[in-house]
C-alpha cells in the first residue's frame, strides 16, 4: 500500500522549521537569560542594602540603650535621695501637722454642703498663728440652723475640741449659696485628732 506522501520529491518530504521561528526562539532565550541575570543582581543589591539598613537600625537601637543606661540614675543615689525626702516631710511634717489633724478633723464633721469663710487666732484676731497656737475661730457657713445644730452635736463629742464656743452669726452668703454663718472656736488637742 501506498500513500501519496511517497511520491512527493525528497526535498518536499523534508520537515521544515521556518526561520522566523527560530530567531524568535533564539531571542526569547537570549532576553529570558538577560532579565533572569539582572533580575538576579537587582535581587542581591536590594538583599544587600536591606542588610546594611538592618545593621544601622541596630546600630543606632544599640546606641539609644547605651544613652539611655547612662540616663538612668544610680539606685544608690535613689534610694538616698528617697531616704532624705522622707525625712525632710517628716521634719515639714511635724511643724504643719497640727494644720493636716485640724482639717482632717474638720472634714470628718462638716456637712458637704458647708463652706469655711474665715480662720483666725482669737488671741489676736488676724490670720497668723505660731506654731504652739492651738486655739482657733473659724466662721463656717452651713445650710440651716438644722445643720448648726448636727455640727455642734458631733464637735462636742470629740474629744480633740475642747471648750468649744458656738455663736451664729445669721444668714449671709457663700460663694452662691445662702445660709447661716456660724462662729466657732475651740481649742485643738491633736493628741485626739483624726489622722489621715
Amino acid at each position: 500500500m501506498t500513500t501519496s506522501y511517497e511520491f512527493l520529491p525528497a526535498e518536499d518530504r523534508k520537515i521544515r522549521t521556518p526561520r522566523i521561528s527560530l530567531a524568535l526562539f533564539l531571542v526569547s532565550a537570549v532576553a529570558f537569560i538577560v532579565s533572569a541575570v539582572v533580575m538576579s543582581s537587582y535581587s542581591k543589591t536590594l538583599e544587600l542594602s536591606y542588610q546594611a539598613a538592618s545593621a544601622r537600625v541596630e546600630n543606632e537601637a544599640m546606641s539609644f540603650i547605651s544613652r539611655a543606661r547612662e540616663l538612668m540614675p544610680n539606685p544608690a543615689k535613689i534610694t538616698d535621695i528617697a531616704a532624705r525626702t522622707n525625712r525632710h516631710n517628716l521634719e515639714m511634717g511635724e511643724n504643719s501637722s497640727v494644720w493636716t489633724r485640724l482639717f482632717n478633723t474638720l472634714d470628718a464633721v462638716l456637712p458637704e454642703d458647708s463652706a469655711i469663710q474665715l480662720i483666725e487666732n482669737p488671741h489676736t484676731g488676724k490670720m497668723v498663728f505660731a506654731a504652739a497656737d492651738r486655739r482657733f475661730k473659724i466662721r463656717i457657713v452651713l445650710a440651716g440652723p438644722d445643720a448648726a445644730n448636727d455640727v455642734y452635736a458631733r464637735l462636742a463629742a470629740l474629744q480633740a475640741i475642747e471648750s468649744l464656743s458656738f455663736t451664729p452669726r445669721g444668714e449671709m452668703r457663700a460663694a452662691t449659696r445662702q445660709g447661716l454663718a456660724v462662729d466657732l472656736e475651740f481649742s485643738f488637742n491633736e493628741a485626739y485628732a483624726t489622722t489621715p
